[in-house]
């Protein structure tokens, strides 16, 4: 669920450590290797991927291995409008249960005793990555808006897969890269002010104490 649909429901975070001068192309430095890669319809046995892609119409444009995209073309207003899009492929258990079951009675009709355990492990594994192979990916795109200037990021999404996979993805790209931190805002955290996160030791005296006793995911650059 994201922008385009029309619906979306909304995380709060706050970034911390941009410094004012940062150009889009500073910020951006780390974003290739974190680009969604061509959709591989089979084949492919990672279960779950995620990957930055162009919100260009909200990714409705289709574009070739040749074409370049950058920060610049996320530019919305004083901030940045960015999309996730996340690849998950999972074999049903009753197909996997069914189709091990064929194979072992057709392998223990043409023997003398029963497979043992471990060959039975090993037709699990082999069928399983069978499957894998073959089944067709799924996809869903997860939206957000940052905020530059406010230091505000909206994700729109609420799952705690699709929160979970933005957090790493966002970190690897941008925390690492730019020493920045990420803060999820949990309700008690919105009582802080800008001079609370405005602190020039990133961690005020306020959301130090609020930290320790809210649990909230705090992605930093660690020096």
């Amino acid at each position: 669920m994201g922008l385009h649909s029309g619906k979306a429901s909304m995380c709060r975070y706050r970034v911390l450590g941009l410094k004012k001068k940062t150009s889009l192309t500073e910020l951006g430095a780390n974003l290739e290797p974190f680009k969604a890669k061509k959709i591989r319809v089979s084949g492919s046995l990672t279960t779950e991927q995620c990957g930055w892609v162009r919100p260009v119409g909200l990714d409705k444009e289709i574009l070739s291995d040749s074409d370049h995209w950058d920060l610049s073309d996320c530019r919305l207003g004083e901030g940045l409008v960015m999309r996730c899009r996340i690849e998950s492929k999972k074999v049903p258990s009753s197909l996997l249960q069914a189709v091990v079951r064929e194979r072992i009675v057709k392998k223990n009709a043409r023997r003398e005793k029963p497979i043992s355990a471990k060959e039975k492990r090993q037709i699990l594994q082999e069928t399983k990555t069978e499957l894998l192979e073959s089944a067709l990916p799924n996809l869903t795109y997860v939206d957000l808006y940052w905020n530059l200037s406010s230091d505000e990021l909206i994700l729109f999404a609420t799952t705690k897969k699709s929160c979970e996979l933005f957090e790493q993805i966002f970190y690897k790209t941008f925390c690492e890269n730019a020493g920045l931190c990420l803060v999820k805002l949990n309700p008690p955290l919105h009582v802080l002010t800008e001079e609370d996160w405005n602190s020039k030791d990133l961690v005020s005296p306020a959301l130090t104490n609020l930290l320790e006793a809210v649990p909230s995911p705090f992605y930093e650059q660690v020096h």
